[in-house]
């Protein structure tokens, strides 16, 4: 009797550890999740509104860079048709100058174009990063990864890839402060 009781309270003594270990490790194992990055980005609408505002401005400074280049040519036209040196001379230097002027623009642009790129993307960024830190602290996230090109993660299972249930919430969201 004795010897049985002492295996019955030993297995409760084994079940109730093997039950307070299953419950720790459930409860206090961390929650992680991860996006996929790149599409998170493409899919955001402020990234495409922000590839249209960029677009804008460019095409803008583009056009720009048009006239000169119009007014070169016709510069260069009106260089072939005169006769006397005086006006050769005079539009030799027009021409060089103006030349010079597309070239100091279109560095200009290029310059513009990237420091617009380079700011678009960094607005951006800061909206889905700060979105996604909020997100993991409501959803009680000890930790979110980001997929990139360089392959930080790997692999990665459908259960933990929280991609599209933020990319739907971003969206909304940023709909929602466009009404505003």
């Amino acid at each position: 009797m004795e010897l049985k009781r002492s295996i019955i309270t030993f297995s409760i003594a084994i079940l109730t550890s093997i039950g307070v270990s299953v419950f720790i490790y459930w409860y206090t194992r961390p929650k992680i999740g991860y996006v996929r990055s790149q599409e998170l980005i493409m899919g955001y609408a402020g990234t495409k509104d922000a590839q249209y505002s960029y677009k804008e401005k460019i095409t803008g400074m583009q056009s720009n860079l048009d006239s000169l280049i119009t007014e070169f040519n016709k510069v260069q036209e009106n260089f072939k048709l005169v006769k006397s040196p005086n006006e050769k001379s005079s539009l030799n230097e027009e021409l060089t100058q103006k030349q010079m002027d597309i070239q100091k623009y279109s560095q200009a642009i290029e310059s513009m174009s990237q420091q617009e790129e380079s700011k678009a993307l960094e607005g951006v960024l800061n909206q889905v990063n700060s979105f996604i830190y909020d997100y993991g602290e409501q959803h009680d996230y000890d930790l979110i990864l980001g997929t990139t090109l360089s392959g930080s993660i790997l692999y990665g299972t459908k259960v933990i890839d929280i991609t599209d249930p933020i990319l739907k919430l971003l969206n909304d969201h940023y709909k929602g402060d466009e009404k505003k």
